[in-house]
Formats: C-alpha cells, structure tokens, sequence
C-alpha cells in the first residue's frame, strides 16, 4: 500500500497479535507491521519505518518500556506516538511508561 499508515505491533502473544493484526487491516490505508521480540525490533531499527507503535509491556528479554526507551533515542521518532498494551493495571508502571514515551494505554482483558 503505498502512502499507507504503518503501525508497527510488537507482541510476544501469537494470538494478542494476531488479533491487533486484524484489527489494523480492518483499518482503511493501515498496514501491521509486526514483530514477536523486543530485540529484533532494535536490530531492525535503522531500517525500520513506521508511524505508530503498539507495545506490549511485559515480552522476554527487554519490557516494553525499555524498547520505547531505546526507540524513543532515535530523533527519527521523537514525534511518534507510542501505545503501550498492558494487563497491569499498577499506576507505577503507567508513571513509568510515560516517562519512557508511552502516548496512551490499553488494557488487556
């Protein structure tokens, strides 16, 4: 699709995934563009393009706060919004997560 609106998901959980991959196709001139690891989303980062984020919070190796951290580095995406996908419900880690660059939150069930 081109001049499409990518969203770049990043899940651990292949049917969370799966589900806001449906979601963003349902989504006229979106596109998902989707990963299963924190560290290849940061290995892919000098080629990777994309206009929002979605973020679940806890993925092995690096939370979903770290990863934001770690993109939010790069000026390239200084402006890009963040979403972080959570089942915590602790205000700490809301704090956190705003602090890290987090735009909004969604709470799974």
């Amino acid at each position: 699709m081109e001049n499409a609106t990518r969203i770049l998901i990043v899940e651990d959980n292949r049917t969370n995934r799966m589900l806001m991959e449906m979601l963003v196709g349902q989504i006229p001139n979106c596109v998902a563009i989707s990963h299963t690891s924190p560290v290849d989303v940061l290995r892919d980062l000098p080629t990777l393009a994309f206009d929002l984020a979605i973020v679940d919070y806890q993925m092995p190796e690096i939370n979903g706060i770290e990863l934001i951290e770690r993109i939010r580095s790069e000026p390239r995406f200084a402006d890009t919004p963040f979403v972080m996908v959570t089942a915590d419900g602790d205000a700490a880690t809301r704090i956190d997560a705003i602090h890290a660059g987090a735009t909004e939150f969604l709470h799974k069930p």
